[in-house]
C-alpha cells in the first residue's frame, strides 16, 4: 500500500507540475492528423443505454526543422478520457482531420506537447488525496495502529 500510494502521489504530481508549467510553453500551428471516438455500449446508473466514448486523437506540428507528432489533448486525458455519449452527435470528436490547431510545446523538449492547457485541478487534488490515504493505510498497518483482520 507504501509503495503503490507513493508511487501514485508522485506520478500525478508530476504531471500536475508540467501541465501547471505548459502554461508559459511556446505556440505553433499544428494538424489534426486524425481524431476519433472508440466507443462501446453500455448502462449509466439508470440503466439507460448508451455508449462511453474515449477521444484519441494525433495532430502534427513543426518546431524549428523538426517535424512531431501529438496525442495529447488535454492533461489528464489517460486517466479522465471517457465521456458518456447517448447519441452519435455526441460521439463525434471536436477535431476534424486537416483542422488547424494552436499547439503548446515544452521549448526545453518539443515532443512534449498539448492542445490544451487547461489543468483540472480538482481531480488532481482528489487523487494526491486518495494516494495519501493508501500511504497514511500502509503505515498505519506497519506501525499496528490499523489491524487487518481475516
Amino acid at each position: 500500500m507504501i509503495a503503490g500510494g507513493g508511487a501514485l502521489f508522485v506520478g500525478v504530481a508530476a504531471l500536475f507540475l508540467v501541465a501547471r508549467g505548459s502554461r508559459a510553453w511556446s505556440q505553433t500551428e499544428g494538424r489534426i492528423l486524425s481524431a476519433v471516438y472508440l466507443t462501446g455500449s453500455s448502462v449509466d446508473a439508470t440503466n439507460a443505454g448508451g455508449y462511453w466514448a474515449q477521444l484519441k486523437v494525433e495532430y502534427e506540428y513543426h518546431v524549428g526543422d523538426r517535424t512531431l507528432t501529438g496525442q495529447r489533448v488535454w492533461f489528464g486525458q489517460s486517466m479522465w478520457n471517457r465521456k458518456w455519449a447517448r447519441t452519435p452527435e455526441e460521439r463525434r470528436p471536436p477535431f476534424k482531420p486537416g483542422e488547424r490547431v494552436p499547439v503548446y510545446y515544452d521549448p526545453a523538449h518539443p515532443e512534449r506537447c498539448t492542445l490544451w492547457r487547461h489543468v483540472p485541478v480538482d481531480r488532481f487534488r482528489d487523487l494526491l488525496i486518495v494516494a495519501a490515504i493508501f500511504v497514511i493505510a500502509g503505515v498505519g498497518v506497519l506501525t499496528g495502529h490499523v489491524q487487518v483482520r481475516n
